[in-house]
Formats: structure tokens, C-alpha cells, sequence
């Protein structure tokens, strides 16, 4: 196991050493990240960005729901987005990001579509009947940005929702930048699921087994149990004289003797379980099967700490957006 492990880092550092970037999961999921790709200078303006977003009155500013005041939306999707039976849409001719202003109340309202049928992946099991309705919406949906990579570095063509284009022209750039630097790893993680990146680190494994550190006590029990403790105190199990406070207590204590004395046979990886990414795979253009064009929802926010509310725990884990956004990979700096 340890042999694996090591050759599994060592594997890791190659990558990072040639790349900056390192890939965290990459087993059913992938994850990269990276600690040198925000230079100072971007981060510098990330700061300026979101001070210059931060400059409107407070009537107009969307502190998250929930955070205690902490959290400032800055550039958020959920705030008009497109809306089915109420937005309107061009669909006759491509409107740019430089043209955007004049096709303001143009187009036609777009009708509330058909639920499509949705089918659950194989050995998905739901746990109610609205799983499906909850995961698709057919009365919102955000609004993503289209993308440019013809010219090797990525070009914004359309309206980033809710952020004008000529009052906000420089955090159009920053975010350009931004997306440039997430290029390399969205690459590789919406490649991640091809047969050449899969592998298995175990084995199937059809049993759960472990080692009996005390035969002598579960003897008594004639098997191995957790209320076997009970005998290594030298006393008879009586749950009846028990209230549910001691129970509770017991129960508790049983699950700790039990992690102690019986050991979990750990599986042993397979010889070939180290990853086969490497640096090599790290694309440095023609990005994500030399796509001409992508599209991007962009999401900004800052954190808010005073010395009345000096720490901030973090936000409950999510997905972001919902089917109808076919989100495939996210970027977060």
C-alpha cells in the first residue's frame, strides 16, 4: 500500500513540476488544482474588480441569503436570468457583446418547454419521484457567455449576465484572463471520463472482513459482535435495566471497543493502480477536442469579515446550476 501511495506522489510531483498543476481526484472524479496560477498581478485585480462591483448603493447590493452579512454577490446568474414565458430572445441573428445594449427589449418571449423524459443512470436509485423535477427547471435558467478559442487565447463575444459591458469593460478582461488560465485544467477534466484516463485502484471487493483481536471474549458471544464488550468488563449485557441516556452511552462505547479490537482488512491496490496522466496529456492549445467555441456562466462574490464577525465557515456543498445549464466542469479562484 505504502509502495503505491509514494509512487502515486512521485507521479504527482512529475506533473507539477512541468505543469503547476496538480491533480487531486482523478479516480470517479477529477479535481486539479493549483497554487501558483494566480500571479500577484491578477490577484491585485481581483481585488480592484471587486471593489469597483462593490460601488453601488446598499439598497441594490445581494448579500447571500443566510450568510450573515458576509457575503456579497457581486456578478450572480441567479439575478435575472432568463425566464421561460417572460424573457425575450433573439433567434434570427447573433447579438455581440459590443451590440448588446441596442437589442434591449428585442426579440420574441420564449415559451415554458416541454419536460423532456429523464433517464436516471444505471444503478441510480431515487429516493423520491421528484428527483427529476427538482434537478431540471422549466421556469428559470442561467444565461451563459459564448466563448471564442480560434485565436489562441479565449475572446468574450456575448453579454456576461449582469455585468455591463461598458461600465464593467475591465473585469471583462480579467475574467477573459481567468478563463484562460482554466483552459489547461477543464481540459483534462472533461477528458477525464475517456477509457485511456480509467482505473480501477482496488479490486472488487464482495466482503468486508476483519481481524479478531480478542477470540477469547467473542467466544462467548460465539461470534463477534459489538455488545461483546460487556463480557470484557467481566458483566452480563442487560439492556432491559438500561435508560436511554445509558444505552445511548453504551452503544456508543461498544462501536469505540469494536474499532479497537477488530481491525478492517484493508484491500490491497492493484499493480497497475496509479494513474496514467501525466504531463503530457497538459494541453497548452487546442483545448477540449479543439473546441472553436465554449460557453461560460460567470459567478463572482466576496467575503466580508469585521471584527464583530471575524470568521467565515463556508457555504453548504453544492452542484452548481441544474441540468438545464449542462455544466461539465467549473473553475474557482
Amino acid at each position: 500500500m505504502a509502495d503505491v501511495c509514494f509512487k502515486d506522489l512521485a507521479a504527482k510531483a512529475n506533473i507539477y513540476e512541468q505543469t503547476k498543476l496538480i491533480p487531486v481526484m482523478e479516480s470517479s472524479s477529477c479535481v486539479i488544482k493549483s497554487d501558483t496560477i494566480l500571479t500577484n498581478e491578477l490577484m491585485q485585480r481581483l481585488r480592484v474588480a471587486a471593489a469597483l462591483l462593490e460601488d453601488s448603493p446598499a439598497s441594490q447590493q445581494d448579500w447571500h441569503p443566510g450568510s450573515d452579512d458576509k457575503v456579497l454577490g457581486l456578478v450572480h446568474p441567479s439575478l435575472w436570468p432568463l425566464v421561460f414565458s417572460r424573457s425575450r430572445i433573439i433567434s434570427d441573428k447573433y447579438v455581440s457583446l459590443d451590440k448588446c445594449l441596442d437589442q434591449c427589449s428585442s426579440g420574441k418571449v420564449i415559451p415554458e418547454p416541454k419536460r423532456p423524459h429523464l433517464r436516471m443512470p444505471d444503478g441510480f436509485q431515487s429516493s423520491t419521484g421528484d428527483d427529476d423535477k427538482r434537478a431540471l427547471s422549466l421556469r428559470y435558467q442561467w444565461l451563459p457567455s459564448d466563448v471564442d478559442l480560434t485565436a489562441g487565447r479565449p475572446r468574450i463575444k456575448s453579454y456576461i449576465n449582469n455585468l455591463h459591458p461598458v461600465r464593467y469593460k475591465t473585469v471583462h478582461s480579467l475574467i477573459k484572463e481567468l478563463i484562460a488560465k482554466s483552459l489547461p485544467a477543464w481540459d483534462i477534466i472533461c477528458r477525464s471520463a475517456r477509457k485511456e484516463f480509467k482505473f480501477k485502484r482496488f479490486g472488487t471487493v464482495h466482503e468486508v472482513k476483519w481481524t479478531c483481536q480478542v477470540p477469547e471474549i467473542c467466544a462467548k458471544m460465539r461470534c463477534c459482535y459489538p455488545s461483546s464488550r460487556s463480557f470484557a468488563q467481566g458483566s452480563d449485557y442487560d439492556s432491559g435495566s438500561e435508560t436511554s441516556s445509558v444505552f445511548e452511552e453504551d452503544e456508543r462505547l461498544n462501536r469505540e471497543w469494536w474499532s479497537e479490537t477488530h481491525k478492517i482488512n484493508c484491500p490491497e491496490p492493484l499493480e497497475d493502480a496509479t494513474c496514467p496522466l501525466d504531463a503530457s496529456h497538459f494541453k497548452s492549445e487546442g483545448f477540449l477536442n479543439k473546441a472553436t467555441q465554449i460557453q461560460v456562466i460567470v459567478k463572482m462574490a466576496n467575503i466580508h469579515l469585521t471584527p464583530e464577525k471575524s470568521t467565515y465557515d463556508g457555504g453548504s456543498w453544492h452542484v452548481e446550476g441544474q441540468l438545464n445549464e449542462h455544466i461539465c466542469a467549473t473553475a474557482l479562484f
